[in-house]
């Protein structure tokens, strides 16, 4: 007598199913499929990652964009404008070609710069003389307009020709402190 409860299945069907069930079960099959999945995965990570990093990255740029002026200081984009637009693009100079030097009635080495600010800005001027950094004399800004016949010149220098080198720099008329731009010129300075 046959089961009633046990199923009618050929014996084709029986392998069929055995076949499967191994298939479903190997470990060759599984371990195929892990190596597939997992360098994917990985790409995946390094996508992710890589995207995270780059976008952090222009983040950081845009906060940070602007005109770098001194160590640590930005403008952002309004600022840096207004400071663009507050410079000057030119300066004109206007001053001896040679500067004749003599000594006034208090033994004082006077230089004759006849400058005269022809621009309408003010500017201050640094000369120098041409194989030293260090300044002979200084001046006080000069309004536009203003004159300046000599200036003292704060070294003893023995009488002959000397190369004389004039930093003219623009500063504004706001906060008298500003650097709006500078320039700079070499003459002859002859001193009797």
């Amino acid at each position: 007598m046959e089961d009633e409860n046990k199923p009618n299945v050929s014996p084709q069907e029986a392998e069929q199913i055995t076949n499967q069930i191994y298939e479903d079960n190997n470990p060759n099959k599984k371990s195929k499929a892990m190596f597939i999945v997992i360098p994917v995965v990985i790409v995946l990570v390094i996508v992710v990652c890589g995207g995270y990093f780059t976008m952090n990255y222009i983040k950081e740029l845009k906060e940070n964009s602007g005109i770098k002026t001194e160590s640590n200081v930005f403008f952002d984009d309004e600022e840096a404008e207004e400071y663009l637009a507050d410079k000057v693009s030119n300066i004109r100079v206007t001053m001896s070609q040679t500067v004749s030097c003599e000594r006034d009635k208090d033994g004082v080495l006077m230089g004759r710069v006849n400058l005269e600010n022809k621009n309408e800005f003010q500017y201050m001027v640094e000369f120098f003389l041409d194989d030293s950094d260090e300044p002979i004399y200084t001046t006080g800004l000069i309004p536009p307009g203003g004159k300046l016949e000599a200036i003292p010149i704060d070294k003893d220098l023995k009488p002959g020709s000397y190369s004389l080198v004039a930093v003219f720099t623009a500063v504004s008329e706001e906060d008298n402190q500003t650097n709006l731009g500078s320039t700079g010129i070499s003459v002859d300075m002859q001193v009797n």
